[in-house]
């Protein structure tokens, strides 16, 4: 397929945000807890007490090499899409950590998108644009707004599905 925009979610698929859990903020990691309103809370919690946690995220192994194999095939076609926290949860600069992670690691030529999580599914206007990310609920809802998806689980299977779908050679 040609696709007219693909998407890069950034936590969990370009950086580390589990580890960046449980290095940073000494918590266990979000996968090996049910998703409660008390964990999340306890999260965010950390998350605050932790200056630019956003910004000092690891990228994920392989997940950057990725990122430009697919972008050198398809310019700028290939954005990042990812969600900040809702105001409420108090995560002061995340937009602009998230801004100067990609920056660091992706260079000043790839546009970021910055949203609420409940706004991703707005940039799905059609099938001919993808969006690759770890969350279920984030893929589930893009699908429903009409857009292609590729839940991510690692570099390597993400490759393997995108060659699949004639992006990469």
């Amino acid at each position: 397929m040609n696709y007219e925009k693909i998407y890069f979610d950034m936590d969990g698929v370009l950086s580390d945000f589990n580890k960046g859990i449980v290095e940073l903020c000494k918590m266990e990691a979000p996968t090996q807890n049910p998703n409660t309103p008390e964990y999340d809370e306890r999260m965010f919690s950390a998350m605050r007490k932790v200056d630019r946690f956003y910004f000092r995220l690891d990228p994920i192994e392989n997940t950057l090499g990725l990122f430009k194999e697919v972008q050198d095939i398809c310019g700028d076609k290939v954005e990042i899409l990812t969600a900040i926290p809702k105001a409420i949860r108090n995560i002061i600069g995340a937009d602009t950590d998230k801004l100067e992670w990609v920056r660091k690691y992706l260079g000043y030529e790839v546009k970021v998108n910055i949203v609420l999580r409940r706004d991703k599914p707005k940039f799905a206007k059609g099938s001919n644009y993808l969006l690759i990310d770890d969350t279920p609920n984030n893929i589930e809802s893009w699908r429903k707004a009409g857009g292609d998806d590729l839940l991510f689980k690692d570099a390597e299977s993400a490759r393997i599905e995108l060659k699949l779908r004639g992006i990469l050679n």
